[in-house]
This record gives C-alpha cells, sequence and structure tokens, in this order.
C-alpha cells in the first residue's frame, strides 16, 4: 500500500506511515479522513507560498519591485520593436538608443591563418568533416522516412513535454537520471503546474531553424534569413537583445546588445538549463534577481506564444528549484509559457541517436532540437553549429557567439561535439537537414 503523502513535495515511498495510536480525538479524525486533511494542508501551504511570491503586489517596501513594474512594459515593448523591424524590414537599420548603446563581442583582428587550418586537419578523426558542404536540395521523400523513424520511436508528439495527461496524479515520476533509489510519485503541488496536454502542430511547417550558439555566427549576418523562417529553436536562452551579468547580490549588469543581427531575435521554443537556476541566478534568492531575470526574459516573447523547455524531472535534486522558477514566473506576469522536458522522450532521443552512431552517454540539446524540428518540419535549418576552434580559412572561432562565457573553451568533454557534427552532416549531405556554416547570403 503506498504511503499517505504528508507534503506537497515529492516524497519516497520509503518513509515508514506512522499509525494512530488513539481512537478518537484528533488523532483519530487525521486517521479516518487522511484525503481531506491532505488537502487542508496543500491549500494552506498554496496560500502561505503564492502569499509569499506575490509579495511584490502587495503594500510593502520593495521599490526594486515596483520600479520594474513601471519599467517593464516599455522595455518590452522596446524588444518588440526591435523585433519587427527585423523581421518586416531585414534591409532596415535599427535606430540605436544613446543611452542603452548597443554593444558586440569584439574580435581580434588578424589575417586568416591557413597553418591553423592545417593543424586542425592532423588533429580530427576524421578529415572530411572540414571539407566545405556542398549546397543541396532537400530530399522531401528520405525527410519523409527520417520523420516517421523519429516518431515511432520517440513518441514526440506525446512526449515532447511533461503534462497532465502523460504524468496523471498518483503516477510514479521517472526521473531521467535520479540519482538514489527513491520512487517518487505525482502530488497535487507539482501536478497543478502541468498543461493539459502536449500541443502539437495540426500541420507541418514548412520551414524552421535551429540556433546553435556557436561563435561561428558572429558576423554572420544570418539574423534576416533566420527570421524568416516559420518557427525558430533556440538553446539556453542565449541573449539576442539583451544581455544579463546577475550576481548574487543583485547588482546585475543588461546592456543592449546587436546579436540579433547575426542569430536573429525570432522565437518560438527556447531550452533553460536548470543549473543555471542555481549557479547563475542564485536560485532568486534576490528580489532584484527576480525581475531582472523576468526583464531578460522578455526578448524570447512573441505573439504566437513561446515555449522556455526546461528539465524538472531531469535529476530529483533539481525538481523543486524549477518547480520554484515555474512559479515565480507566473506571478511575475512573464509572457512565456515553461515547461518541463518529459524523461521519456529524452531516453528515447538518446537511444535514436545511439542507434545511428552516437557513442556518448546523452545527447546534446541541439541533437535534441534537431530532433524535434525534424518531427514538425518540412524544412530543418541549422545556423551555429560548428565545433572547431578556427573556421575553413583559419580564422578563430569562439565557443560561443556572446560575452559573458568568453573564456569558454571548444573542449566540452560532457558531449562529443565532433562526433554529432559528423551525423549531422550526413544528414544534410542526404538533403535531410541544411547546414549553414559561414556568412549568409544578402
Amino acid at each position: 500500500m503506498k504511503p499517505v503523502l504528508t507534503s506537497r513535495e515529492f516524497q519516497s515511498h520509503a518513509r515508514p506511515r506512522r499509525e494512530s495510536t488513539s481512537s478518537g480525538g484528533t488523532a483519530s479524525f487525521l486517521f479516518r479522513h487522511p484525503l481531506l486533511c491532505l488537502c487542508l494542508l496543500l491549500f494552506v501551504e498554496d496560500v502561505l507560498w503564492l502569499s509569499w511570491v506575490y509579495y511584490g503586489n502587495a503594500d510593502c517596501d520593495c521599490p526594486e519591485m515596483a520600479r520594474f513594474k513601471q519599467e517593464h512594459q516599455l522595455r518590452q515593448a522596446l524588444h518588440m520593436q526591435q523585433r519587427d523591424g527585423v523581421s518586416k524590414a531585414p534591409t532596415q537599420k535599427v535606430e540605436k538608443d544613446k543611452h542603452s548603446p548597443q554593444l558586440r563581442r569584439k574580435m581580434p583582428k588578424y589575417k586568416p591563418n591557413k597553418e591553423a587550418y592545417q593543424d586542425l586537419l592532423q588533429h580530427v578523426a576524421d578529415p572530411s568533416m572540414l571539407e566545405r558542404l556542398p549546397d543541396l536540395p532537400f530530399n522531401t521523400a528520405h525527410t519523409a522516412l527520417v520523420r516517421k523513424q523519429i516518431l515511432q520511436k520517440t513518441h514526440v508528439q506525446n512526449y515532447l513535454y511533461a503534462s497532465k495527461k502523460s504524468m496523471p496524479l498518483g503516477s510514479v515520476i521517472p526521473f531521467f537520471e535520479g540519482r538514489n533509489k527513491s520512487t517518487y510519485y505525482m502530488v497535487p503541488g507539482v501536478y497543478n503546474y502541468l498543461p493539459e496536454e502536449v500541443r502539437w502542430p495540426e500541420r507541418l511547417y514548412e520551414n524552421c531553424s535551429v540556433i546553435g550558439n556557436g561563435g561561428i555566427l558572429l558576423n554572420s549576418s544570418c539574423g534576416p534569413e533566420i527570421d524568416s523562417t516559420q518557427y525558430v529553436f533556440r538553446n539556453n536562452l542565449p541573449p539576442l537583445t539583451m544581455e544579463g551579468f546577475f550576481k548574487k547580490d543583485g547588482r546585475n549588469t543588461k546592456i543592449n546588445v546587436d546579436y540579433y543581427k547575426d542569430v536573429g531575435s525570432k522565437t518560438n521554443f527556447v531550452s533553460s538549463n536548470p543549473s543555471g537556476f542555481k549557479e547563475f541566478l542564485f536560485e532568486f534568492k534576490n528580489e532584484k534577481i527576480i525581475t531582472d531575470f523576468t526583464d531578460y526574459l522578455s526578448q524570447f516573447e512573441s505573439d504566437e506564444g513561446t515555449k522556455v523547455w526546461t528539465h524538472m524531472f531531469h535529476y530529483d535534486s533539481k525538481a523543486k528549484l524549477v518547480l520554484r522558477t515555474i512559479i515565480i514566473l507566473r506571478a511575475m506576469g512573464a509572457k512565456i509559457d515553461m515547461v518541463s522536458s518529459h524523461p521519456t522522450f529524452l531516453r528515447a532521443v538518446n537511444d535514436f541517436w545511439q542507434g545511428n552512431g552516437l557513442t556518448s552517454a546523452r545527447a546534446s540539446s541541439g541533437l535534441v532540437f534537431t530532433t524535434i524540428a525534424l518531427s514538425m518540419c518540412k524544412e530543418t535549418h541549422l545556423y551555429g553549429y560548428w565545433p572547431f576552434p578556427v573556421d575553413y580559412d583559419g580564422q578563430e572561432v569562439p565557443y560561443h557567439y556572446y560575452l559573458y562565457d568568453y573564456q569558454h573553451t571548444q573542449n566540452n568533454t560532457f558531449h562529443k561535439l565532433p562526433e554529432e557534427f559528423k551525423l549531422l552532416q550526413k544528414l544534410h549531405k542526404k538533403g535531410v537537414i541544411k547546414m549553414h556554416i559561414g556568412k549568409c547570403k544578402q
């Protein structure tokens, strides 16, 4: 018999149930009506929790919250105006705000180094990976075959993200990489924040763009081309028109940037690593971090609605923090919809690519998003995927196109990015996807 749940948080089945020792009074009532008591307890906790979350809306001494409420709409309008200006008139220059200068990462200027490229050829396992890819047309028949395989093996249309339909109340939560042997069950405090079901498109999108964050995008002028596609995927909440530097004490820095000229500004589906909620946002323990992060997210808003795809059910240790993030964003009125990946889909994606030659333990988010795009788009375009330190001409290429982790190197030991790049190259040559490397045509 499953133990009685006594908290809105995830509970282990290993916790023993305390038997009532009294036949009457309060103890008897608790024993005879456990579900009623549980509902009352959850109601009280919800009221206390939401009252804390909405504290900024109350008559309290919260100057940062009040200032944010007044400025948020103005900033949001500015970001939307920039996006509209890029998508509707790609050749039109966006006027710079004198008080908020637009900055971009400055790269060292030097002549291309052919020797650096030749040195790279000697260190890669397969030199053919560094050959320039031909511009090939899409192979509709082959793409349809790959799409059919993905849908059959991953069931992405049902498990793209966790929902009330795929994770019923009281069901066992199958964490993707649970680090202890406990069993957890879906409780109302989590279930109530899940969407009803996956909203899968009624028909295939004509074309989609999957944007990696590689430094190869710098000075590529691919922004208008990316924004012209019907649906855009992005990884890890990358800066487009605003870059943020967050500090534990709340003394954050936000600057306007013009990365959108190279990477576009349109966003429909973007991932967010829950590790960042702790490492860079310090678990939202500072009010200023909450308000600035909500402001930062405004650059991803769209008229069609934007989904932020995170991982509540990846590790059991991260579940509470992700849930807290979802609650805070809803309370702040953020115009994005944060959902959580479903562990069943993540396992299926790994199995699919390992069956196609991937040897790493886990696929990168870029490969996962390519899988999703292939399942819902007729044409899939990839930008920003280049796992090497120099380009075809020997020009230095940073790991990411943005500034805040400029010390990050190309040495990613967790994912085998060159191996994934080779798999993507094969799909490109078969006309299943189209990889864009280097400058885009004007």
